[in-house]
């Protein structure tokens, strides 16, 4: 389909030639009056020529040249007198008369022709002037500014072109600012792993000088107990901030099938019955069978044993997990009634390397991101709800149809 610019051009010429032909019409007539009064001056010399000489046939002349009919055939008299059409103007009639039609005819080409010129002209200064507009908008966005250019909001090719240039502006500006929003992200995450790294490091490196004494074989013993807690917290720690980052990337492929979601919390359950029994902590489950989630059944229980061993490690005595579902989702409640959350650290309680004021000091504050970004990237949502001294309430919701 022509663009609206096309289009006004092709209207403009059409409307162009409609004024010629009626301008040409007008002209005919115009022309054809002359030509007519030139014929009446011409026929009223001959008759008055005729009646000078001949008084008396005036009548009789007039009747049989205009008043008779001219059925009848007439041997040409003038051409016994060497009068033909080719000399009848030069001989007698306005010499200029034909040539006056044929320049009328060329003036009135030749204005068509340059006003057609004019409007292609003007068409194409304002093609120009349009292009130069958006190579100024494109040189301004390639130095930053990404400004919106207010365009017609019409169906031209400029004009779906600005619009497309301005859409790839905002993509671009957008994409600058997740860019820029990922550096500090990045800064932040390796002045964090390098703050949480730097403790037990610096701990392995005073272990290994003091092993180099002359030490008791308890002592010794001790040491190295300490020293393989660090390295299993260095390891803990690389491992969790690999998986975060591959949750980041998307990375990490889940596997989506419907599992039982009650024999799966009673697998993390016994995962965990040693440490229960030991920290005298008493873990319920309220869920009626035969319920299946469409979840990755390996990280969703990673999720809940997360879940259970902070719930573990804040005091908690008892720990209730609830199933709940309906038709949107299926919601799965670990409760516990420990020291609970203060409320100016709820907020923050999911980003990484946040410590809450009560946390213990091996938490290094990544086990509640983790569980969120395995949530998350799983069509689902965290939320918690906590009141101090009184109970902890983490809901996970996994929803079964698309929300995002």
């Amino acid at each position: 389909m022509k663009n609206k610019e096309q289009k006004k051009l092709i209207f403009s010429i059409f409307i162009l030639f409609v004024i010629f032909l009626i301008s040409f019409y007008f002209i005919t007539l115009y022309i054809n009056k002359i030509y007519k009064k030139l014929l009446f001056d011409f026929s009223d010399v001959v008759i008055t020529n005729i009646h000078e000489k001949y008084p008396d046939a005036e009548e009789e002349v007039i009747k049989d040249i205009f008043i008779k009919n001219f059925d009848k055939s007439y041997n040409s008299i003038l051409n016994n007198y060497g009068i033909n059409e080719e000399n009848i103007e030069i001989k007698y009639g306005n010499i200029y008369f034909s040539n006056m039609i044929y320049i009328l005819v060329i003036i009135s080409i030749i204005i068509f022709l340059i006003l057609i010129l004019l409007i292609i002209i003007n068409y194409l200064k304002n093609q120009d002037k349009n292009i130069d507009k958006l190579n100024n908008y494109a040189n301004q966005v390639l130095l930053g500014d990404y400004k919106l250019m207010i365009s017609d909001n019409d169906e031209s090719s400029l004009s779906m072109l600005e619009n497309k240039i301005y859409d790839m502006t905002v993509m671009l500006k957008e994409k600058s600012e997740n860019l820029l929003e990922d550096k500090e992200k990045l800064e932040k995450l390796l002045a964090d792993i390098s703050h949480q790294i730097k403790t037990p490091l610096t701990s392995l490196n005073l272990l290994n000088d003091l092993l180099y004494q002359d030490l008791p074989e308890d002592k010794r013993k001790e040491f190295l107990d300490n020293m393989q807690n660090e390295l299993k917290k260095i390891e803990w720690l690389i491992k969790n901030l690999l998986y975060l980052a591959k949750l980041d990337a998307k990375m990490i492929e889940f596997k989506k099938e419907y599992i039982d979601i009650k024999k799966l919390i009673n697998e993390s359950i016994n995962e965990f019955s040693v440490l229960a029994e030991v920290s005298n902590v008493n873990i319920t489950v309220n869920c009626e069978d035969k319920i299946f989630v469409k979840c990755d059944a390996k990280w969703t229980k990673e999720a809940i044993n997360n879940l259970i061993k902070n719930s573990i490690e804040h005091l908690t005595k008892n720990i209730r997990i609830n199933i709940i579902t309906n038709y949107l989702y299926t919601q799965i409640e670990v409760i516990d009634d420990g020291e609970g959350i203060k409320k100016e650290d709820i907020k923050n309680i999911f980003k990484r390397f946040y410590k809450a004021n009560n946390s213990k000091n091996s938490s290094l504050g990544l086990g509640l991101a983790f569980v969120k970004g395995i949530v998350e990237s799983q069509n689902g949502s965290i939320k918690v709800k906590s009141k101090e001294n009184e109970y902890t309430k983490f809901i996970i919701k996994l929803y079964k149809i698309n929300t995002r």
